[in-house]
């Protein structure tokens, strides 16, 4: 391990359906996003036109790397299946 304290890049990719295609909308920050749960639902309504519905989320899958000298990454991948809106 690199005693050096490094950055690090926060990743958010949310996949419609399956984690297979390429993600239907992702964000990237210098701080972490909130937790995430299997079954929370996502509200879509800031996103592109395409997308404005709920969504449930299905599985979530996370993946964390170093690059020596540079950064630390923390990817966390969230598939959502469309949904009715919660009550």
């Amino acid at each position: 391990m690199n005693p050096k304290l490094l950055p690090i890049r926060y990743h958010l990719e949310i996949y419609e359906e399956s984690f297979v295609n390429d993600p239907t909308i992702s964000f990237e920050g210098d701080s972490p996003f909130m937790a995430f749960a299997k079954g929370d639902y996502v509200d879509a309504s800031s996103w592109p036109t395409e997308y404005r519905n709920w969504f449930k989320i299905a599985d979530i899958a996370h993946h964390i790397w170093q690059i020596d000298g540079s950064h630390i990454g923390q990817q966390t991948r969230i598939c959502i299946v469309r949904s009715e809106r919660p009550e």
